[in-house]
């Protein structure tokens, strides 16, 4: 286990010793609380989604000018900031990262594994599973008693010709998908790429 920065108490002007660390963590909202698999961030955490519409330039013919073509949407790109108090958020955060770096492999050049994300943020934008790409943190900052994460990822779609799976911590069964306010929800985005969100098809040989 990591040495926690929670452990310590700074002077005060008057000369007694205050513990600046360990506070207890602010009362969350659903807005600050993010479910990634089974996991529950600790802290207080915020979800940042980026969605774009790809468009490419057709060169212009002659006696025409240039068309912008829309090659529909692209994979949405999530951060998810976290921003922990006290020794117990920094264990329950430790345990995500070390799922992340140790339980989940090195990647093999095969579909990429995904986690189930839930918050509402994700669901209005219909992002509902996601591939860590990177974790940004712990970064310290003692005089105010907190540690900050962040987490960099992109949407993943689950479609039906695709052999990725979604993750969850070790020993504990397949996880769902769909999402608690409406179980009919599945991880689909809602993107008009058919490039992203349909298999490939192919008329049969006659």
């Amino acid at each position: 286990m990591a040495l926690s920065p929670f452990n310590y108490n700074l002077p005060t002007p008057n000369g007694q010793g205050r513990n600046k660390f360990n506070f207890p963590t602010p009362v969350r909202t659903p807005y600050d609380i993010v479910k990634l698999g089974d996991f529950t961030f600790p802290g207080v955490s915020h979800v940042e989604i980026t969605r774009a519409r790809k468009a490419k330039v057709q060169a212009k013919k002659k006696g025409k000018g240039d068309k912008l073509i829309d090659s529909g949407l692209e994979l949405a790109n999530v951060k998810i900031s976290t921003r922990i108090f006290s020794n117990q958020d920094f264990q329950d955060m430790e345990k995500i990262l070390d799922f992340f770096e140790t339980k989940v492999g090195k990647g093999t050049g095969s579909t990429a594994n995904s986690f189930a994300l839930n918050h509402p943020s994700a669901r209005m934008r219909g992002v509902y599973n996601i591939f860590i790409e990177s974790i940004e943190g712990p970064v310290i900052s003692g005089q105010s008693g907190y540690a900050d994460f962040m987490f960099n990822c992109k949407e993943v779609i689950q479609t039906k010709d695709q052999t990725s799976k979604v993750q969850k911590p070790a020993k504990q069964g397949p996880l769902e998908t769909t999402t608690p306010e409406n179980p009919s929800i599945t991880g689909n985005s809602p993107s008009k790429d058919p490039a992203v969100t349909q298999p490939n098809r192919t008329k049969p040989k006659t």
